[in-house]
């Protein structure tokens, strides 16, 4: 559940798993690829720019992800189980960092305790910004990457310690049992070369009719072995034989969590404090209280 780097995601894994070619002990009545179909159609994708539809941020496009837990959008979904897993990603659409703090502290604290038989990660950031040469980046991007590209109204140069947050938020609330951790994409983000105006991708600019811009520094290319798309299922397959993440939840368990607990962590508290000028706990406060109140109807 996302925005449309999320939609990509869905995309490759579903693929990856009807065309992975594979053994089978399965009655002959019942073919390889047909196993393969009924596992990639339980994997869904439900388009979500800001997860709440509320003034976060830019477009606010689909569904709140409150509503969607619970089956009542989209209206095609109503009549199938509830969600075993979700796998949820916001911020290029998000346009400040005190509402990208309120919706993490949202997501991991309030939403969790709501579904509490639904495992819940979090995607970390797709990469961002164009190369200037058809090459991967040989270290990752900092604020002078971000500053040599043309400017951009989906928060780039944020993304990195937004993941970070991220990170400290589902690692503070790993105790819980719908918490199932987080899918790291951070090796991508070399392969600023594989962006769709990138030189690395042929370099033809797509114009963005939202923005304007003629270049899309955002999405990735789906090339022939999958590209950089292609390490996802990868990256998430690994994940769970490690132990990183776990889609695990005995269905009796139940959570309760109380509201703003990332500002239980120092480091997230205080670098609320420096946004805008709001104390640390205020703002997440009362926006939190607003969206679930709102979500509830």
């Amino acid at each position: 559940m996302g925005d449309s780097t999320m939609r990509q995601h869905h995309a490759m894994l579903t693929n990856r798993i009807v065309w992975q070619p594979r053994g089978t002990t399965e009655p002959a009545r019942v073919t390889p690829l047909a196993r393969l179909r009924e596992c990639a159609a339980q994997i869904s994708f439900v388009l979500s720019d800001t997860l709440t539809m509320q003034p976060l941020g830019r477009m606010n496009r689909g569904y709140p992800i409150r509503k969607v837990l619970a089956r009542g959008q989209p209206a095609a979904t109503r009549w199938q189980p509830a969600y075993d897993v979700a796998i949820v990603s916001a911020g290029s659409h998000v346009t400040n960092d005190t509402n990208f703090m309120c919706l993490l502290d949202y997501v991991a604290t309030t939403v969790a305790a709501a579904f509490p038989q639904t495992k819940l990660l979090w995607k970390l950031q797709n990469p961002a910004g164009c190369s200037v040469n058809d090459q991967p980046l040989t270290s990752f991007p900092d604020e002078a990457f971000f500053d040599a590209q043309v400017p951009s109204s989906y928060n780039w140069p944020s993304f990195a310690r937004r993941d970070q947050w991220a990170r400290s938020a589902f690692r503070h609330n790993v105790r819980l049992p719908q918490i199932g951790g987080l899918v790291d994409f951070t090796p991508t983000n070399l392969r600023a070369d594989a962006h769709i105006s990138s030189p690395g991708s042929k370099g033809q600019p797509n114009m963005n009719r939202v923005s304007g811009s003629g270049r899309d520094c955002l999405h990735l290319c789906h090339a022939a072995d999958g590209g950089p798309l292609g390490l996802g299922p990868q990256l998430l397959l690994h994940a769970l034989e490690t132990g990183q993440i776990s889609f695990d939840l005995p269905p009796q368990l139940q959570g309760k969590v109380e509201f703003g607990s990332i500002q239980n962590s120092s480091t997230t508290s205080e670098l609320l404090a420096k946004l805008g000028g709001v104390q640390a706990g205020t703002c997440t406060q009362a926006k939190l209280a607003r969206l679930d109140t709102l979500l509830r109807d």
